[in-house]
């Protein structure tokens, strides 16, 4: 495991320098875990419908967004947790329904859903079985839309009281935090955030991590300023640097920084609501990088008519 580490470093630091070809290290990583995942899956047919699952679906959905930009870690993670759930339902599916895929039937998927652990990772593999017709045109029961309203608005207070006062914190954590708190942004986008990013208008400081930019609050870009200044390399064009060249944080790492603070998904999902409930849920979604979906469905979810503008106005956070 060291040799590995020591070895990807090494290739990280000449792919930085331009002596190697840049290569997207969450795509090449998942490339070898695929080899390694299909030679654990005895079953033959099983395997074949995997290997077509990862090479027209998982592996070419990562190709395509590597080229686009760096992948998040999430991606590769959320590919590998779909394919190991696609893996137990051929597993039920064989042994538990005595059937191929080619003779589902729709009360394997309904008591798949009702029964097993975790159902919900195999929806990705049954759809593209669907659309591929290498199985019959069964329904896939609908994912629960509802989640957590998130925590309550005087614990987005106090907690961005102290990020923006306290001089204990550090810096990193500090912004980080306020990007969550306050704007509802999830690590792995934050951690993507590049300096260009950050945008100098003649009012102030601008951020964009939506369609639209918006301007960043005064105590908030004090900050943010300090945290430019203070990045100890310029190799990399990220905000958040990580120790690897050319790298940013991982988000394992600055959600375990932000989990000390108190900042959890609770944090994040109670920012989004209070966004929603302030401002209306398109002005959110291009401001924010929610999707427009996601947005109007928190939106709705709180039952709350937007009536100001006051969450994303200048005035009130200036």
């Amino acid at each position: 495991m060291a040799a590995d580490q020591s070895r990807e470093h090494l290739r990280e630091l000449l792919q930085a320098t331009g002596i190697l070809p840049m290569r997207d290290k969450y795509l090449a990583a998942f490339e070898t875990w695929m080899q390694h995942r299909l030679a654990t899956i005895d079953d033959p047919a099983a395997r074949g419908e995997i290997e077509r699952y990862l090479s027209w679906r998982q592996a070419r959905v990562l190709r395509i967004r590597a080229n686009a930009g760096p992948l998040p870690a999430q991606a590769a993670n959320t590919a590998r947790d779909q394919t190991d759930a696609a893996v137990r339902f051929l597993h039920y599916l064989r042994l538990d329904r005595r059937r191929s895929l080619t003779e589902l039937t729709q009360a394997d998927v309904d008591d798949w859903f009702a029964f097993a652990s975790n159902p919900g990772g195999a929806r990705d593999f049954l759809a593209f079985a669907i659309g591929r017709r290498r199985c019959p045109q069964v329904k896939i029961p609908e994912h629960p839309r509802r989640s957590s309203p998130g925590c309550a608005p005087e614990r987005l207070a106090t907690i961005s009281q102290r990020l923006l006062t306290d001089e204990t914190v550090d810096l990193v954590d500090r912004v980080a935090g306020l990007l969550v708190v306050l704007l509802a942004q999830p690590v792995t986008r934050i951690v993507s955030i590049e300096t260009r990013h950050v945008i100098e208008d003649e009012n102030g400081l601008v951020l964009r991590i939506g369609v639209d930019p918006f301007p960043v609050p005064d105590a908030l870009e004090v900050l943010l300023r300090r945290l430019i200044d203070a990045r100890p390399t310029t190799d990399t064009p990220y905000l958040f640097p990580g120790r690897r060249p050319g790298q940013h944080l991982t988000a394992a790492m600055l959600t375990m920084r932000l989990n000390r603070l108190g900042i959890t998904r609770l944090e994040r999902q109670g920012a989004l609501s209070r966004l929603v409930a302030e401002v209306p849920s398109s002005i959110v979604a291009r401001a924010t990088g929610y999707s427009l979906e996601a947005s109007a469905r928190r939106s709705a979810q709180g039952g709350s008519e937007w009536a100001t503008y006051a969450a994303l106005k200048v005035g009130d956070h200036r």
